[in-house]
């Protein structure tokens, strides 16, 4: 049961259900979901890719390279698999910068059918992420697909 502070987001076209807490604005676009604080400092998005034939090294790859050519300073601090929902999924802990302040960011990639899942959180300061985390964890835990 979550806390009476959440509320639950579905979208069928990207067959995605969350709980995430009500303080957080939510933007929706054709690839996926963001919820961010105000100001947009720290956030989740969670996006739906479309598959054919492409295994979870090989979108870990893709996305690795697409995070280092679109995040300044980018470097992976830590990279696993897990079987969590019945799936093997990626995990990637990484820090970047935006030129004045670090950023923490951790992705969880998920192949399902024909699918990639992609759930990533950000937040600036080491402080702030760690702060944050048990709730995103709630977030992450609440995360249905279908």
């Amino acid at each position: 049961m979550y806390s009476e502070n959440f509320a639950t987001y579905e979208n069928k076209n990207l067959g995605i259900k969350i709980e995430y807490p009500r303080n957080l604005d939510k933007i929706e676009n054709n690839r996926g979901s963001t919820f961010t604080n105000e100001g947009s400092t720290l956030g989740v998005i969670i996006g739906n890719i479309p598959l054919k034939n492409t295994s979870l090294s090989d979108f870990r790859t893709q996305q690795i390279l697409q995070l280092s050519q679109t995040l300044t300073n980018f470097k992976i601090t830590n990279s696993k698999v897990s079987d969590i929902m019945g799936y093997p999924t990626q995990m990637l802990l990484f820090n970047y910068d935006n030129g004045t302040q670090l950023y923490r960011g951790l992705q969880f990639i998920k192949i399902s059918d024909d699918n990639a899942y992609v759930f990533t959180y950000f937040a600036p300061h080491i402080v702030i992420f760690r702060e944050f985390l048990p709730t995103v964890k709630e977030m992450f835990d609440s995360l249905q697909l279908s």
